[in-house]
């Protein structure tokens, strides 16, 4: 099995409603719908707009995703840049893209050509910073871009659960998209102009298309207003059963076969919606030639969870893999049993303390 091949399965998003952002039904939310045949929004799409943020689970493949669609673009002759945000809180988009040997590129970009460009900012989640540290990001990024920044496209990346660490008002304001014309009625204009800057800032997640999120709509006469563009957020679906087949197929054809024919026996498709699940269920297969119980699956993938990953150093190099099994088992035990979802959240009051779970984890180094 080829572990650095990648299979493009053309994903596709979903646009996510207001109702949804508010209620927090994001996580875990399956699209059993997406079984059938259907028109989905797909990569193209997304990269039409201006201003996008698109919401994906750990093992969603969001950060593959990205790059190989920057990869693609560049091969039609467009410029297009994958940027680590965690990266940009503390280096230049020149610093950056000099170490991929980009920076000629971006440069002639920004200072001379009139072509539109695509950034791919990945991923708010792995900041794990505070607000101010995603503002430095932004700054830096409008900074560097300077006054090409309407022809820039902005696709940003985060976990539903990190929804909250985006500052939608701050990025609209550094980061505006450029106004387009669309044709508008009197009462429309009047609406828009009567709003007040709040309002504008909420309205990327209200109902109103109408409303501009962070400047005034300017009339340009016989009933013709440009408007920055809305922003929109996007979630990154789960696999179809197409998609599953074909990454198996590709990634671990010898096995492929036998292996989908007994997710197909056992209904064991839902787990193997996301990529990363797939892969660690292509290794049990390959490793007992069967598929295990529900609990033994689970217990793969959370220990695989808990590995260090190639690419990813310093996730869990200062722990044993036995050490971080006994961590995480105190740490959901104390969710659990307070029922809480989060270890910690400085801006909310419903969280879980780490501290007594902290305090295990280093006894568990020092044995």
């Amino acid at each position: 099995m080829n572990e650095d091949q990648f299979v493009p399965l053309n994903r596709t998003f979903r646009e996510v409603s207001k109702e949804e952002i508010e209620s927090d039904t994001l996580d875990g939310k399956y699209d059993w719908e997406l079984w059938g045949e259907q028109s989905q929004t797909g990569w193209r799409d997304l990269e039409q707009r201006f201003r996008t943020v698109i919401l994906a689970e750990g093992g969603a493949g969001k950060t593959r995703e990205m790059k190989e669609r920057g990869l693609a673009l560049r091969k039609d002759g467009k410029n297009a840049w994958f940027v680590e945000l965690e990266m940009l809180a503390d280096e230049s988009v020149e610093q950056l893209l000099d170490r991929e040997e980009h920076l000629l590129a971006f440069t002639a970009w920004r200072d001379s050509s009139r072509e539109p460009a695509w950034f791919f900012l990945d991923a708010v989640d792995e900041l794990k910073l505070k607000d101010g540290d995603f503002r430095r990001a932004l700054n830096g990024l409008r900074h560097s871009i300077g006054a090409a920044r309407d022809r820039a496209r902005l696709i940003v990346s985060c976990r539903p659960s990190d929804w909250g660490k985006i500052d939608i008002g701050y990025f609209l304001d550094q980061l505006p998209a450029p106004k387009v014309q669309e044709r508008v009625s009197v009462s429309d204009r009047t609406e828009l102009l009567s709003t007040t800057s709040e309002e504008r800032f909420l309205a990327p997640l209200r109902s109103n298309p109408r409303m501009s999120s962070n400047a005034e709509s300017e009339d340009l006469g016989g009933g013709v207003s440009a408007q920055p563009e809305e922003l929109k957020v996007f979630l990154f679906r789960t696999l179809t059963r197409a998609q599953i087949e074909q990454f198996a197929r590709t990634r671990a054809p010898d096995i492929a076969h036998e292996f989908l024919k007994a997710v197909e026996s056992h209904d064991r498709w839902a787990f193997a919606r996301q990529p990363q699940d797939l892969l660690e269920l292509l290794a049990l297969w390959r490793d007992k030639r069967s598929l295990g119980t529900y609990k033994e699956q689970l217990e793969s993938f959370l220990v695989a969870s808990l590995r260090e990953r190639d690419g990813r150093p310093g996730e869990s190099s200062q722990l044993s893999l036995q050490s971080a099994r006994e961590g995480a088992e105190r740490l959901s035990l104390s969710l659990a049993l307070s029922k809480k979802r989060t270890l910690l959240n400085v801006s909310e009051d419903t969280s879980v303390s780490a501290t007594l779970a902290s305090a295990s984890i280093r006894r568990l180094v020092c044995i």
